[in-house]
Formats: structure tokens, sequence, C-alpha cells
């Protein structure tokens, strides 16, 4: 996913946001094809531990981690966590309920200290997790509160993942309609690198996993010519809506 991840820095910038296009495929279903690949590789590297695209905007720590953070600094540890994506992988120390149903998971820190996790509405789930259950969790971050840090509105990891795979492919399903619009930068560039490279990935992505495996692996190792070309293509238009891309944020947004 090296290459997606690079596309999305191009993706990210302002230079690019101002002169990308509507990249509307000339085949869907080679790029439907592709998309469900890069997105089921990329989602299981992230799970995993791996270098994704996924990964980018989603800050992993523990609950140790996040207690000494907010110890040392409430302010830095804010613009750290605050309203984020929070991957946490640690221990549930007790599993308890608040005042409208929810789960709420604590998990100790060192020295008598704790966070608090609180479920993503009601999870039936989150019923069979018990005091030592090993948790691996995206929240989103609260700041501190009396008792500690606190992640809100979390849900299991591969849950999480599955839901923001499945929103991407069901919108760049759309991509050949007139009215589509990327969701996501990572959407974005999942588009921009299947039109740089359509008459490769198309016919292999159609073919089998297999062959969209190696013909994406091949497009990695590219020196960066068909990219520059189409680049200069790119630019060469007049976009109509050359600010549209601008406030893209990384991941779709997830209820």
């Amino acid at each position: 996913m090296k290459k997606l991840i690079v596309l999305l820095v191009l993706a990210s910038s302002s230079v690019f946001a101002q002169n990308v296009v509507t990249l509307k495929p000339a085949n869907q279903a080679g790029l439907n094809a592709f998309s469900r690949f890069s997105m089921d590789d990329d989602s299981a590297a992230y799970l995993k531990g791996g270098e994704a695209v996924i990964g980018q905007s989603i800050v992993d720590t523990t609950a140790n981690q996040l207690i000494v953070d907010y110890q040392n600094n409430e302010l830095v540890s804010d613009e750290k966590y605050k309203d984020g994506l929070v991957r946490i992988k640690t221990v549930a120390s007790a599993i308890k309920s608040d005042s409208s149903g929810r789960t709420v998971i604590v998990a100790n820190g060192e020295n008598n200290s704790a966070i608090y996790l609180y479920a993503n509405k009601k999870d039936d789930k989150m019923q069979y997790l018990k005091k030592g259950s090993e948790i691996d969790f995206i929240c989103y971050g609260e700041g501190l509160k009396s008792n500690g840090p606190v992640l809100g509105r979390c849900e299991f990891s591969s849950e999480f993942v599955e839901k923001v795979v499945k929103k991407i492919n069901k919108n760049i399903d759309r991509a050949s309609e007139n009215n589509y619009a990327p969701q996501s930068l990572t959407e974005l560039t999942i588009l921009y690198t299947y039109k740089i490279y359509e008459h490769r990935l198309g016919p292999a992505c159609l073919k089998s996993r297999s062959e969209c495996k190696r013909v994406s692996g091949l497009v990695e190792d590219d020196n960066g010519k068909e990219q520059s070309d189409y680049s200069a293509k790119v630019m060469e238009i007049v976009a109509k809506n050359k600010q549209q891309y601008q406030d893209l944020l990384l991941l779709p947004e997830i209820n």
C-alpha cells in the first residue's frame, strides 16, 4: 500500500486539491474490483499492525500511555487525542454501565489510575467482555474528566474498519455517475491510483484477485513516469469546481 500512502500525501496537498478533476473510470467494474482488493488488503494490514492508509488518521495508544500523556500535559494531549480517532489496545479491569445503559469499560494504568471507554450505543458483543478481556477498540477522544481520560463511541476495531471499507466501496461504485463526489481522501486516492494505471489494473483486477495483487505489486514498483504523465494531463484541465475536495477528511465519517 506504499503507492496509495504516497498518493494520499499528494491528495492532501493544496496543489493537488486545487487541480483535481472528476476522475471518471473508463471501466467502472474494474475500479470496483480494484477498490475492493485495495481496501481489503489495507484493512487487513492495519488490523495486524502494518502500514496502511486507514491508520494514517488514527492514533494508536495504550491505557497507560494515554494516562501518562494527560498527566504530563493536558493541552498537548487534547490536541493529540480529543475529537479524533484513537485505537486502543488494553485489558479490561472492570465492565460497568452508565445511567443510560451504555457499557463502560474501565482499564487501569499504573498507580491506581484508569481510563474509561464508553461503548458506541448498545453493542450486544460488549456483554461478553469481562475483567481480564483483551480490548482492541477504535474510539473518539473525549478529553480528561474528573476520574481520568475518557474515550467515547468505542467499538471493536475490526467492526469500525469494516464500516469504513463498506462505505468507501459503496460510494466508489458510483464513480461513473454525473453527480458522484468522493467522500474521503482515501477514496479519492484509490480513484487517482486506478486512473493512472487503469489500462493495467482494470483487466488484472477483473480477472482475479491474485492477478490484481500481482499487478498492484508491479504498480508499487513503478518508477513514477506514468504517474507524472497523468498528473501533467490533470494539471492541464481547468476544474469546474477546483475547491471541491479541499475539506475532505482522510476517512469517511462513520456514525
